[in-house]
């Protein structure tokens, strides 16, 4: 009996081994090393700036009073960090400092992970914050000035961020430093805990939710722009309505990039997290899914970084303000280096006039006699030393 168990177990090694070779004669590309890391760089690079650009646009005067610029606001900040984070954990890591860096103090092992760990939560639910903002708008417009409010939004963004901090604060009480690493307690219900706030919270959730938004949201646009091709009028109204659907459009699209982007790194670690559950020993799934996992984390990256080009692409209103807003700034700089040119030659201008007034009321001493301007000449008499 046991003999046969042990043939068993070596035939089940034996295919997995002659699986994995069949994945590596097929599967020639893979992103690894400073391939890897030159992937992140231009996505984190790219990204921050993307980011800070999109803060000012939606910090115009224009867009500021409008409840989605809050939210691409706040994801920009929150974007940013994830990508600086990321990237500074991978170069650690490929550099192998990664692990002497986190362990230097128990306090940094902790704040970090918590940080990280929280806007890998806080950004996907803000994307679907947006989403929900569009899907009130489009769906629900008599609600809209009620429902899409910038104070509304701010308190969201404010409710999402204490949500998300609270939701990964078991960083701050059981992570530790054990064996040279930074890791959680072994714990059977923080693991799992842990697995699913990864698989569901951070990416199966925020997924179905903005998949159903939208798919609701674009039906009602169809079939709001079906009907205004049927009974077409020439109306205020009509003009508006075309013109909130551009404004809603790039919006989606930011929404609908994101879902692209993110599903796929999810697909791949809800599929190892079942077979891992269900001990399938599938060895050629589990080492094409190790093998396709840093280009499905490459293209959950360029969730983070993709809002800005995408507005700028796909509407020219959002171009038109951004050349707005740049060249505004630009005439304000060149305002200023003026007016401080100006300023500078007043100022000379008038420390040379006083330099002459000076010399104007400046006596004069020749021989023993002491002699004064001409201009005090007729009030003052001459006065002779000595006398």
């Amino acid at each position: 009996m046991t003999e046969n168990l042990f043939n068993n177990d070596t035939l089940m090694e034996e295919s997995i081994e002659e699986e994995v070779e069949d994945v590596n004669e097929w599967f020639h590309f893979q992103i690894q090393g400073k391939i890897y890391m030159t992937f992140i760089l231009i996505i984190a690079s790219l990204g921050v700036v993307g980011n800070v650009m999109s803060f000012i646009l939606m910090s115009d005067a224009k867009l500021r009073s409008l409840a989605y610029s809050v939210y691409l606001r706040w994801m920009a900040v929150s974007d940013s960090l994830l990508l600086m984070m990321v990237t500074t954990e991978d170069t650690l890591d490929t550099y192998n400092y990664l692990q002497r860096f986190l362990v230097s103090h128990v306090t940094l092992c902790k704040m970090w992970t918590f940080f990280l760990a929280m806007t890998y939560t806080l950004s996907p639910w803000l994307v679907v914050a947006l989403t929900l903002d569009r899907f009130v708008c489009v769906v629900f417009p008599l609600s809209r000035h009620r429902l899409c409010t910038t104070s509304k939004a701010f308190k969201l963004c404010l409710t999402l961020t204490l949500i998300s901090a609270a939701l990964n604060v078991v960083s701050l009480i059981y992570l530790d430093i054990e064996d040279g690493e930074c890791i959680p307690s072994d714990n059977l219900h923080l693991s799992r805990y842990l697995v699913f706030q990864q698989l569901f919270l951070n990416s199966i959730l925020p997924c179905v939710a903005v998949l159903i938004l939208n798919i609701v949201t674009v039906s009602r646009i169809r079939r709001s722009a079906y009907f205004r091709q049927q009974f077409k009028r020439s109306g205020s109204s009509e003009a508006t309505k075309e013109r909130q659907d551009k404004i809603t459009l790039p919006l989606l699209l930011v929404s609908i990039f994101a879902f692209v982007t993110l599903i796929p790194r999810a697909v791949t670690e809800f599929t190892e997290y079942v077979l891992g559950v269900l001990q399938e020993h599938d060895g050629m799934t589990m080492e094409l899914a190790n093998k396709l996992w840093p280009v499905f984390n490459v293209i959950y990256l360029v969730n983070f970084a993709q809002n800005f080009y995408i507005l700028m692409a796909s509407s020219s209103e959002y171009r038109l303000i951004f050349r707005q807003k740049l060249t505004c700034h630009h005439k304000d700089n060149r305002n200023t280096s003026s007016a401080q040119t100006q300023s500078s030659r007043m100022s000379s201008e008038l420390s040379k006039i006083s330099v002459f007034k000076m010399a104007d009321s400046r006596p004069v001493t020749s021989g023993d006699t002491t002699l004064y301007s001409s201009s005090s000449m007729s009030s003052s008499p001459v006065t002779e030393l000595g006398i």
